[in-house]
């Protein structure tokens, strides 16, 4: 009978996760091995020793620290480092340590969706332009907080009220000179799916788009 701990190992490395893991904490893994290294130098080297109970000794005219709060000044910076050392090799977060993971997330399926916008020009309203392709049309939203909030509005009342912001405040800036997109007649939301491509070349390319929801500018605000 074949054990399950080989038939895991075997599982993972069948499907390319091991590959996968190693490639995403290669940096991590070079890393504690230098400082493991350091680390070796350092506890078998005289000097080091010297140089650690050095400010116990008094000398040119300075006062020295006793032991017993050096050591205490000792293990508080070995607990920093020590909890930080063990976030990162176990990819976890224990306040007050963390790893910081924003943005470090790798997406490993071969698709994805999301939520977009996408203008329709009033001197061609046969076509679409992606509100994505430059942050100056919906400025200050960048692309991960509008991202974020579409996700949030999808399905809730606030839908509708949440487009038409956006639409308004397009055509506000274009109006006034923010950024250089067309003037738009409507704004459509989208709910969009893509085959992931290693390269990004169909980032603005999806294989499909769902039409979500449609706005146009309120009577007031027309140009």
């Amino acid at each position: 009978m074949v054990s399950p701990i080989l038939s895991g190992i075997a599982d993972i490395i069948g499907r390319g996760g091991l590959a996968m893991v190693v490639s995403r904490h290669r940096v991590k893994l070079v890393l504690l091995g230098a400082a493991g290294v350091v680390a070796l130098l350092l506890v078998i080297s005289p000097a080091f020793w010297k140089a650690f109970w050095a400010p116990s000794k008094p000398g040119n005219g300075k006062a020295s620290i006793s032991p017993r709060r050096m050591l205490v000044a000792y293990g508080l910076l070995a607990l920093i480092l020590g909890g930080t050392l063990v976030d990162e090799v176990l990819d976890s977060e224990h306040w007050p340590w963390s790893v910081y993971p924003m943005y470090s997330y790798m997406w490993v399926g071969k698709h994805y969706d999301d939520y977009r916008l996408y203008g329709v020009p009033k001197d061609n309203p046969n076509t679409e332009i992606s509100l994505w392709t430059d942050e100056r049309y919906l400025q200050p939203f960048d692309q991960s907080r509008l991202g974020a909030m579409l996700t949030q509005l999808v399905g809730q009342p606030g839908l509708h009220e949440g487009l038409v912001d956006c639409l308004t405040r397009y055509e506000a800036l274009r109006r006034g000179g923010r950024h250089p997109g067309p003037e738009l007649v409507a704004l459509r939301m989208y709910h969009v799916y893509w085959t992931l491509d290693p390269w990004g070349a169909t980032i603005e390319k999806p294989d499909r788009k769902v039409e979500i929801e449609e706005v146009t500018l309120p009577t007031g605000e027309k140009s």
